[in-house]
């Protein structure tokens, strides 16, 4: 009975010491990885730091492209108020739509005002009133523009243009 007793204590001996080792391996493979590779997933303060730096300087990069874009001809819609009696002259490939109030086309040397949303295929030439919420395209830089007359207006523009 003393001999089996022996054996127990041998075989949880064993155990434990098999176990102490594993563990050591694991212990030993965290201590010795680099912070922030798979060897040690939590990302060090320097490791956020340098990806933050990373990010920024690209959100920066986007900032700056966009700018240039609008700079060029615009990406969005500006909203845009004119007074009675003003004119807006856009440029070529710019985009218009008035939101409210009334105006009244103005032709360029070589056409008019492409209305898109008609499904006629409208150009609209100097007089033709401008109807609300319809896509006018500008397809040259030749004057073509629309002027407000009793009542001012409210537009969306994108592209260039100026106000006279």
């Amino acid at each position: 009975m003393k001999l089996q007793g022996v054996a127990k204590n041998k075989y949880f001996i064993i155990c434990f010491l098999v176990i102490l080792c594993l563990g050591s391996i694991h212990i030993a493979r965290a201590i010795s990885a680099e912070p922030g590779t798979e060897g040690d997933p939590l990302a060090s303060k320097s490791y956020v730091d340098s990806k933050m730096s990373e990010f920024t300087s690209l959100a920066n990069s986007l900032k700056q492209q966009v700018q240039t874009m609008q700079s060029q001809g615009g990406i969005i819609f500006t909203v845009v108020e004119l007074k009675p009696g003003q004119e807006l002259i856009a440029g070529a490939g710019a985009e218009i739509v008035l939101r409210s109030g009334s105006a009244k086309a103005i032709q360029g040397t070589y056409g008019g005002l492409a209305d898109v949303t008609s499904d006629a295929g409208i150009e609209l030439m100097t007089g033709d009133n401008i109807p609300k919420n319809h896509l006018l395209l500008v397809s040259r830089d030749d004057g073509r523009g629309l002027r407000t007359e009793n009542e001012g207006a409210f537009l969306l523009v994108k592209g260039s243009y100026t106000i006279r």
